[in-house]
């Protein structure tokens, strides 16, 4: 058994014009990971980057996004391990890999650097490569059959298709993040060896394509983050999960894909409760830009339930789930019934903003309050 992880570093470069970037996958991994477990991110100018704290299974885990840019990324990953007595095996690197495929990912403790500048300074300023490395795979220009540099691939949005592989492989990297926190790496390792490409070859030979087939449309189900006990409310509280009410209609937590479209939007954990005003007024209103949301304190918040909204609906195509189980009485997730604006728990019929985009393109939604009525997985033949 390895060491505890007690710092997860996800690198990349600060500013809007990287946001997207394939070299900004390591700050899209730490992003997600913070959303999944309500860790707010703020920038530290001790430690020259974004930094969380996650509190897991009785563990304290640092979260941090150096902020120095991707070729100095070691100033601030050595800052945040010095001051906390962090050792280089009790880090994990969050990274971009041109010689993996999108779609692919490896976990492994130490090794080259295999061009990343990242990685290279983190070494230097580590005095060793002996730390633990997630490299997520997007591919290289060439094998991709792209005529761009590598300097400007790596700094350019992956396309649609690219995207939804990596975004897998974010999903099933924080399905482990237990195990890799509590030193369970090797775990984690055989837990994600599908992603490995260590057997592409075998499959190539079974199949034309070469490639692991993709869930069918059916196999997955979206579900509010809130509703399976994880701590992203507005109160900072947590609930009950209701995973086992899905696993007694066959759905395992493999199945499900989790958004928070407030904290994916923004907001922070906790927050001032936050309700859809003007009378009459829904998610549907929000998304045609004739209502806004607002807190409990008169701040405005439209623009962080609409930017949430896209990202829930971006995970769910992503996902290819034809439904999904919403938090009720949310102005964000609420299939069916919503706070009027008065701020007085007064309930009126209406959908959340993510919601209601979600409805707008087709998905069948269900909150916690119909569990009933949720299909059953359905058996593979």
């Amino acid at each position: 058994m390895s060491k505890p992880i007690r710092l997860i570093v996800g690198l990349g470069n600060p500013g809007a014009e990287y946001a997207d970037t394939r070299h900004n996958a390591g700050f899209h991994f730490v992003d997600a990971l913070a959303a999944k477990f309500g860790v707010r991110m703020s920038e530290d100018r001790k430690f020259q980057g974004e930094v969380g704290r996650l509190s897991l299974d009785g563990r304290e885990v640092w979260l941090l996004k150096p902020s120095t840019y991707m070729n100095a990324s070691g100033r601030s990953v050595v800052a945040l391990a010095l001051y906390y007595k962090i050792l280089p095996d009790e880090i994990l690197v969050v990274h971009d890999e041109m010689d993996l495929e999108p779609g692919l990912m490896r976990l492994k403790l130490g090794g080259g650097n295999a061009g990343h500048n990242g990685l290279k300074d983190i070494s230097a300023q580590l005095s060793t490569p002996d730390f633990w490395r997630l490299r997520l795979g997007i591919g290289h220009p060439k094998k991709l059959g792209l005529a761009q540099e590598v300097a400007v691939f790596v700094l350019a949005a992956p396309s649609a298709e690219h995207r939804e592989k990596i975004a897998r492989c974010l999903e099933a990297a924080l399905d482990t993040i237990r195990d890799i926190v509590a030193g369970s790496i090797e775990k984690a390792v055989r837990t994600l060896a599908p992603f490995s490409g260590q057997k592409e070859k075998q499959k190539a030979a079974r199949t034309p394509s070469g490639t692991s087939e993709p869930k069918a449309k059916g196999d997955r189900i979206v579900v509010s983050r809130c509703l399976l006990g994880y701590t992203c409310r507005y109160d900072g509280e947590s609930r009950p999960s209701i995973l086992e009410k899905l696993e007694a209609k066959s759905w395992t937590k493999d199945d499900i894909v989790t958004i928070c479209p407030e904290m994916e939007g923004g907001l922070p954990c906790p927050r001032e409760p936050a309700e859809i005003m003007a009378p009459g007024s829904d998610g549907h209103a929000v998304l045609a830009h004739e209502g806004e949301v607002v807190d409990r304190t008169g701040t405005d918040v439209t623009a962080q339930y609409l930017r949430g909204a896209r990202k829930a609906l971006k995970t769910a195509k992503a996902a290819n789930a034809p439904f999904a189980l919403l938090k009720a009485r949310s102005p964000a997730c609420s299939p069916s019934g919503i706070y009027d604006g008065s701020h007085t728990r007064t309930l009126v019929p209406g959908q959340g903003v993510a919601a209601a985009l979600l409805a707008k393109n087709g998905y069948v939604l269900f909150s916690e309050d119909d569990l009933d009525r949720i299909p059953a997985k359905r058996s593979e033949s």
